[in-house]
């Protein structure tokens, strides 16, 4: 089913992660291969546990891998890992570029030990170019992606999303880069290099804000909680309410007109003067060009009205009523409905050392039963005799030979 029937090294730290952890939900068998001393994302905060061997982080993308422990700055830790890539369909990484050359195992050195192989690097900016060798931070990445610019106030400063995403960007985009390189293998026999710039992928999530450039040359700027439809009139799109934000905006065309006047009709229903917006002609307006004083007037209107009701009042009038609203939900919030409506999608398991169980969310697709993400996180080379002893046939006592000689 889907891509059951691979396996993929994973050699990426929190710049990749989530790569292979889309991978696993995707049914392949995901191997994440860690240094004697592990992966650096073990010991990213935060630790739900308080100690750096509970990374939270850690602990929700590596759901569903099995772990390994190599020591690739050893000779035999590269000899075992080149017999691995020899019994692998694709490795992923998220080193420097150059580095995997340093050591003798880039795309070019490991297609002479299985041609067919898929290989995916994660950079910041990736394999070439005048900024390949730069480092970068979530930040950065997100700045010279074009991120910043359309996130915050018109009139102040860019804002950060306050939880890295460029990274997961760039994981996401290069399980979608590995799926197709592995169909493409298919078809053609031909394995690839799969080259992601986080940079690139940061790009590609803008909108349309690309396509407004490519095409009339138009700057979209950052509007806070207005929206600009169409390249037309700002309009808002986020309204405060009686317990935080909902979002709704005045769009358009059949759709659109028909939103408004069921919530102009919800309005008189409850007695709320809004004279003034029921009159206006909103079935004919052009909606990327309405007069400032009527976008004024009726922005007072609706934003008096929002401020009545609490979320959930108003998310069931939507529902009920096919109103183009949707509340503005909190962490906490789409937690428990995922609690609520999607209990399926929660996953209870019990953590190395702990006889508490840990809840995390599953896959992001439903499989039915059996996944991959029904597995917990691994412990540091948990499953190094498995792997070992049973994919690549080294005895018990050769294994602990490596381990004595610091190659696992």
């Amino acid at each position: 089913m889907l891509l059951q029937g691979y396996r993929i090294l994973d050699l990426c730290d929190e710049r990749g992660y989530l790569c292979g952890k889309l991978l696993a939900d995707l049914r392949t068998q995901v191997i994440a291969v860690e240094s004697p001393q592990g992966s650096p994302a073990r010991r990213q905060r935060p630790f739900y546990r308080g100690d750096s061997g509970s990374s939270l982080s850690w602990t929700a993308y590596s759901a569903g891998k099995k772990g390994i422990t190599i020591n690739l700055a050893t000779g035999k830790g590269r000899e075992l890992f080149r017999l691995l890539v020899a019994a692998s369909d694709a490795v992923v990484e998220s080193f420097p570029p150059g580095y995997m050359a340093s050591l003798g195992l880039d795309y070019r050195s490991l297609k002479q030990v299985n041609p067919s192989l898929v290989m995916v690097s994660i950079t910041p900016f990736g394999q070439s170019g005048p900024y390949a060798r730069y480092k970068a931070t979530d930040l950065t990445v997100n700045a010279l992606g074009g991120f910043l610019y359309m996130t915050g106030d018109p009139d102040r400063p860019p804002v950060r999303i306050s939880f890295p995403q460029a990274w997961l960007i760039a994981g996401a985009a290069a399980a979608v880069g590995t799926a197709m390189a592995l169909f493409h293998r298919t078809r053609t026999g031909q394995g690839q290099h799969v080259d992601v710039s986080a940079q690139a992928a940061v790009a590609r999530t803008l909108d349309r804000a690309p396509a407004f450039w490519d095409i009339g040359g138009q700057v979209l700027e950052r509007a806070g909680p207005m929206a600009r439809p169409g390249g037309g009139t700002l309009r808002r799109m986020l309204w405060p309410c009686k317990d935080g934000h909902v979002s709704y905006l005045m769009l358009g065309g059949t759709t659109g007109s028909r939103s408004l006047r069921a919530l102009i009709a919800w309005m008189d229903e409850e007695g709320f003067d809004a004279d003034y917006i029921k009159d206006l002609p909103w079935e004919e307006m052009d909606f990327t060009a309405i007069p400032p004083e009527v976008l004024r007037r009726t922005d007072e209107t609706l934003g008096r009205f929002f401020s009545k009701y609490t979320k959930a009042q108003l998310w069931q009038q939507a529902k009920e009523r096919r109103l183009l609203l949707y509340p503005v939900s909190t962490p906490s919030e789409v937690f428990q409905h995922v609690k609520e409506l999607s209990p399926h999608l929660l996953h209870q398991t019990g953590e190395p050392g702990t006889s508490e169980p840990t809840s995390y969310l599953g896959p992001f697709l439903t499989l039915g039963p059996q996944t991959n993400s029904d597995r917990r996180a691994p412990a540091l080379g948990e499953h190094n005799e498995e792997v070992y002893e049973g994919l690549l046939g080294i005895p018990r006592g050769r294994l602990r030979w490596l381990k004595a000689k610091g190659a696992i």
